[in-house]
């Protein structure tokens, strides 16, 4: 992951923000040391609680 977001950042430039959610591909130590070195702020999304209404089965 962060090496493809390398790649893509080299060609078009490192942007000011990336949203990311919780997944572990985006709470890695990797991601937020290149965060952190070229000055990009990662913003996590708040987690969402999906609620089921009652009789309802998936």
């Amino acid at each position: 992951m962060v090496l493809a977001l390398e790649s893509l950042c080299r060609q078009n430039g490192y942007p000011q923000t990336i949203r990311v959610d919780q997944g572990s591909e985006f709470i890695s130590r990797d991601l937020d040391l290149l965060a952190y070195q070229k000055g990009v702020v990662l913003e996590f999304a708040a987690r969402t609680l999906r609620v089921q209404p009652a009789g309802k089965a998936h």
